[in-house]
């Protein structure tokens, strides 16, 4: 995921800015709970929450689900970029 189109830190100003996408799974739902994060000042962005909810989709095949992985993080990069200072 390219992190290149982040928008500064709104608390510190830095530009050392990374992705966290956790992933949990609950019966056959799968969460991705992802945000950008300050590696400065340690600050979050907000967290967005994608979900991977196919049935028809083996469990053990649904944990290692890149393309959701992937809709998570382009969601936090834009929750980042449009939240006020």
């Amino acid at each position: 995921m390219d992190t290149s189109n982040l928008k500064p830190c709104p608390f510190c100003g830095s530009m050392k800015l990374d992705i966290s996408a956790k992933r949990a799974q609950t019966y056959d739902i799968i969460n991705y709970r992802t945000c950008v994060y300050c590696k400065n000042c340690n600050s979050y962005g907000p967290r967005v929450l994608v979900r991977c909810n196919d049935p028809k989709t083996p469990t053990y095949l649904r944990t290692m689900d890149i393309e959701y992985n992937e809709k998570a993080k382009a969601k936090a990069i834009e929750a980042w970029n449009k939240r006020s200072v």
